[in-house]
């Protein structure tokens, strides 16, 4: 009789544990596999000053990025925000901003960034073009190697020396180049000539050295309006005048050229 009870009790308690598997399994699944949220990210980049939609700013909130069109809108899709992030908007011609976005439905936001300082270039037909000072470089386009660009240029002073100048030191150059058949540093080709004003307060011809090689050498910048690089050759700038207190000369930007 004992024998008995004691079996049919052992049985009780192995079908209460059995039931009760499934239920812990199922709770040790939903903690070891966690749902991630994601969410579109969407916006409009604004000049700060003007209103004026900013194109082609570069905008990045984790590992995605997008830059924005011709009315400065953005949008980022699937963004994971189970964490809280960062939206970074980056542009020439500007000073960087960052803004943290967290989960929502969605996320809609307007960015008013503020310009820095332009650089003003004037063609030799009267047209008037501002410049962001921290795109400005200088090149010539090479059969071999491609485009050559840098934001200092190799001179020929009159003196014979051969000197780089860096856009940091120029106050203004004024043109249009032409070309001369007698320079110190080329004697056996044609070079550009152009006046060169620096910040020191020293003005003086100069001789583009890259145009002795027979390479016309270009202005290269992005115009501040419309977000586009503009390649200009040195023949068609009459003055470039660039901005006293150039905020960005020491800035490091992110945002891609095209």
């Amino acid at each position: 009789m004992n024998l008995n009870r004691t079996r049919v009790l052992s049985l009780v308690v192995l079908s209460t544990l059995l039931l009760a598997l499934p239920s812990f399994a199922g709770k040790r699944r939903a903690v070891g596999h966690p749902t991630h949220s994601t969410t579109e990210v969407s916006g409009i980049v604004l000049d700060s000053v003007t209103g004026e939609p900013v194109v082609t700013a570069r905008v990045d909130v984790g590992n995605q990025h997008v830059t924005t069109n011709e009315e400065g809108r953005f949008v980022l899709n699937n963004v994971d925000l189970s964490q809280p992030k960062t939206l970074t908007v980056d542009r020439t011609g500007y000073a960087s901003q960052t803004v943290p976005v967290s989960l929502g439905s969605s996320v809609n936001l307007t960015i008013r960034l503020v310009p820095e300082p332009t650089a003003s270039l004037r063609k030799t037909d009267g047209t008037v073009v501002q410049l962001d000072y921290d795109s400005i470089e200088f090149g010539f386009l090479n059969g071999f190697s491609g485009y050559i660009q840098s934001p200092s240029e190799d001179f020929c002073l009159p003196s014979g020396t051969l000197q780089a100048v860096d856009r940091s030191q120029m106050k203004k150059l004024v043109g249009p180049a032409v070309r001369v058949t007698h320079a110190p540093c080329c004697s056996t080709s044609e070079i550009f000539k152009i006046t060169v004003e620096l910040r020191t307060g020293t003005t003086t011809e100069a001789y583009f050295d890259d145009s002795c090689s027979g390479y016309p050498v270009d202005v290269i910048a992005r115009n501040h309006a419309t977000g586009v690089y503009e390649y200009i050759p040195f023949t068609e700038v009459a003055e470039l005048v660039f901005p006293a207190t150039p905020a960005s000369a020491a800035k490091t930007v992110r945002a891609a050229r095209h």
